[in-house]
């Protein structure tokens, strides 16, 4: 297949950033104030400062222990609307004041949610799977005194003592191995491009331009990437604890555009081909089938692709033994008025979001809960690609220090409102599933959003300057979409004319897109 550019809901970004963003919290603080306050791992504001870098430097310093703490929780987001319905950035459409989930907190009449636990803003509803019946309700199979069990050695704390091996200023891996963008030196792992080896300043991209995006709104500028964003940190949210161990095959997140169509991008490298969804769930002995699209070429180009189960919770769902989703999953939140909003987050009971299009290679997997728990097989890897995508794409320069035998490039199209600020977190698999909890990567980014086309989406006045059937919609060349009825939308109210309720599934009818207002979800029509 040929990937038009740029068709209805896709198209290429033309640049790439990764450093340290505000994440949700820091390697260096295990308080219970807000988890979000300090830099990413290995920043150095003071807790409560609004810091957000949009240099090209990440500070992969600080350490991670993979020791067996065992938490009471589970599993991951909301259905419906974004950060159970209010607005991320802490200024509900509804009037309710307050901080978002995940902000400190000192009584209930400081959160939104109205419970202040641990210091912390909670989410307004409860994280789902953290009371269950039986196993199989739960994330991880186990039900223990009516609570779900994270499995031990899935969450770790953070050790601000001694470094992680591989990170800048560290001591190098097994066979001298570094992080991506370090080298090893004397035992020690450096910055690859400048030989320092102090801990905050390797540079692993083109870094970021233009005005802070979280704190003076520049359309079209981008943050920096952080991988794990912020994460693990201690608090009275299981889930913020959770390891994210396989990060290092996110090689790129990259955002565009914003109203009538923004594009947030994702470039994935490993050995092993990226995981799109839970095509089978078998509960003790019981199997049900899902579709996840089928790879019938390597590479191969799906628009909006079959996933699997987008469950979240129950005995069905399409999440790993610690409730993230299987399937290759976008977060957002606001922080137009709340740089430090960390709401929408899959720590918080964020709604995931469905990627629009999918190109490379990927593959499915099984989900199997008996009395031992729950586990994920993978399929078996297709043909390598070796980062062909089939679309004629590469991946952004500088964003893949060692190309591994398989690579995907992952797209999620979404209306934003221009000049809102946001914080955008995707989540993948690897093919392998090996480690506790799953092998699962995380990174997170900050964008403000245009009122401007994506790149390679062509601007428009009239249908006569768009090509190959394409139509004029609001400044912007949009294949006609599709028809059909297509997946139904959750609660809530409709939030404008021709609108949907808020997804349950992460995924708009045929013919319309995901649109973000207020901090909620909408399905909209994609051309008006």
């Amino acid at each position: 297949m040929v990937d038009r550019r740029r068709r209805a809901y896709v198209g290429l970004l033309g640049f790439f950033l990764v450093g340290g963003v505000a994440g949700a919290c820091s390697s260096s603080d295990q308080s219970n104030g807000w988890p979000g306050a300090k830099g990413g791992s290995g920043g150095s504001s003071d807790a409560g400062e609004s810091s957000v870098s949009t240099g090209g430097s990440v500070s992969l310093g600080g350490s991670v222990s993979t020791g067996g703490s065992t938490s009471k929780g589970g599993s991951t987001s909301t259905a419906g609307s974004s950060s159970g319905g209010e607005n991320a950035a802490g200024d509900s459409s509804g009037g309710v004041s307050g901080s978002p989930a995940g902000a400190s907190c000192t009584q209930a009449s400081d959160c939104q949610s109205g419970e202040c636990s641990g210091g912390l803003c909670m989410p307004s509803v409860p994280l789902p799977n953290t009371s269950c019946e039986t196993g199989p309700d739960c994330a991880s199979g186990i039900c223990e005194a009516g609570a779900c069990v994270i499995p031990d050695g899935a969450s770790g704390t953070v050790d601000t003592t001694e470094c992680m091996a591989g990170s800048l200023g560290c001591k190098c891996q097994p066979m001298n191995k570094c992080k991506p963008g370090l080298t090893c030196t004397d035992g020690m792992c450096c910055n690859a491009k400048t030989g320092s080896c102090d801990s905050g300043s390797v540079q692993m991209g083109t870094g970021g331009t233009g005005s802070n995006p979280a704190t003076a709104c520049k359309p079209g500028v981008v943050g920096t990437i952080i991988t794990e964003c912020g994460y693990p940190c201690a608090s009275s949210n299981p889930l913020t604890d959770i390891l994210f161990n396989e990060s290092t095959v996110l090689a790129a997140i990259v955002p565009s555009g914003g109203y009538p169509l923004a594009t947030v991008q994702l470039f994935y490298n490993d050995e092993h081909a990226m995981t799109l969804g839970v095509r089978e769930a078998v509960i003790n002995g019981v199997s049900q089938t899902f579709p996840v699209s089928p790879l019938t070429a390597s590479p191969d180009i799906v628009n909006t692709p079959d996933t699997g189960t987008n469950l979240i919770t129950g005995q069905l769902a399409g999440v790993d033994p610690v409730g993230r989703p299987m399937w290759p999953a976008l977060f957002i939140t606001d922080i137009t008025n709340d740089v430090t909003s960390v709401a929408g987050d899959w720590q918080w009971g964020g709604a995931p979001v469905n990627p629009t299009y999918v190109a490379g290679t990927w593959k499915g997997a099984v989900r199997t809960v008996d009395s031992k728990g729950a586990t994920i097989t993978p399929d078996a890897d297709p043909a390598k690609n070796n980062q062909n995508y089939g679309n004629g794409h590469t991946a952004p320069a500088d964003a893949i220090t060692k190309a591994e035998a398989f690579g995907t490039e992952v797209r999620w199209d979404i209306r934003l409102e221009a000049g809102h600020n946001y914080r955008f977190q995707v989540m993948v698999h690897d093919g392998d599933q090996n480690k506790v909890g799953g092998d699962a990567g995380e990174a997170c980014v900050t964008f403000c959003a245009g009122n401007t086309c994506p790149t390679d989406v062509a601007p428009c006045t009239t249908d006569g300057d768009c090509t190959e059937g394409d139509v004029c919609s609001e400044g912007c060349c949009f294949t006609t979409p599709p028809t059909g009825t297509g997946g139904t939308g959750g609660s809530g109210g409709t939030g404008g004319t021709g609108d949907t309720p808020p997804p349950t599934d992460g995924r708009c009818p045929a013919g319309y897109v995901l649109t973000i207002r207020n901090g909620e979800q909408y399905c909209t029509p994609a051309v008006r």
